[in-house]
């Protein structure tokens, strides 16, 4: 006796259908062109590990309301809002027309190179208000050029924009200038602890000494003996800002509201922002 491997049996035929010969039927099925797709790419087909499709997000548009005049919209008034009031409650004056701001000033310049420049190309200026690092001297990259008049202003304004300040290739920006916040009224904010008696003065000259920022503060009251503090860096010069401690509290309150007008105190020439100091006490 021998071992006879059992016979393959062949695949049935499925019967055709009523409308399609059977010749066409058999060979749809035999290899459907789909199946060699991926599952996602079937029409009609999902696939079980792929992540949800994602919903587009409907953005949600804000609707103007008008003000109570309806005249104008919210987004005005609010602009118009955030200006600081004058003393006639009107908006803020506008800066000299004989002054521009200018940036883009190379770090490797002086001033005394930007004041040349403006003189060879005719438009001289009276004079310069570039900030400069306290550490290096150097040019922070943009100040004030103020002109004898605002028609000089003008023409230097159409000429010399978008310039450049030899030997640098780096060109300049120039623009009207915008008030400046020390000639605006601010709103003074009330004693936040009874008896407060010190004050924090900011945008001080950095070489400004104890004694003239006492006299500088000794009409709004007796300032307490040893009541003037500035901080000062490695250096010895100052970081812009003290401290200034009254015998009394009414004083520190007249020296809060004297600064908050339109160059209401100045220290060295510059006008300066008075605020309560609640650490001091």
């Amino acid at each position: 006796s021998f071992y006879r491997p059992p016979k393959k049996k062949k695949p049935m035929a499925s019967p055709p259908l009523p409308d399609q010969p059977a010749g066409s039927l058999s060979a749809s099925v035999s290899s459907p062109p789909l199946l060699s797709q991926p599952p996602g790419s079937l029409p009609g087909v999902r696939d079980e590990h792929a992540p949800p499709a994602k919903k587009p997000r409907k953005r949600k548009r804000k609707k103007p309301t008008s003000s109570g005049d309806g005249g104008s919209s919210s987004g005005a008034a609010g602009a118009t809002a955030k200006l600081p009031p004058t003393d006639a409650g009107g908006l803020p004056p506008p800066a000299p027309d004989t002054e521009l701001f200018i940036e883009g000033l190379p770090y490797t310049l002086t001033s005394a190179s930007v004041s040349d420049f403006f003189a060879a190309a005719g438009h001289p200026c009276a004079s310069l208000r570039l900030p400069t690092w306290q550490d290096s001297g150097r040019l922070r990259g943009f100040g004030h050029v103020v002109f004898d008049s605002a028609e000089k202003a003008g023409k230097a304004l159409q000429e010399l924009n978008g310039k450049c300040i030899p030997p640098s290739s780096r060109y300049i920006t120039l623009a009207r200038a915008h008030a400046p916040r020390a000639s605006l009224k601010r709103e003074v904010k009330d004693c936040p602890s009874e008896g407060l008696c010190s004050v924090h003065v900011r945008n001080l000259p950095y070489d400004v000494t104890e004694s003239q920022l006492n006299s500088a503060f000794s009409p709004c009251g007796k300032v307490k003996e040893g009541g003037v503090r500035i901080p000062r860096n490695a250096g010895g010069e100052g970081k812009g800002f003290g401290y200034v401690t009254f015998v009394s509290a009414d004083s520190a309150t007249v020296a809060v509201k004297k600064a908050s007008e339109p160059y209401g105190m100045t220290v060295g020439g510059r006008p300066v922002f008075v605020d309560w100091d609640e650490r001091g006490g």
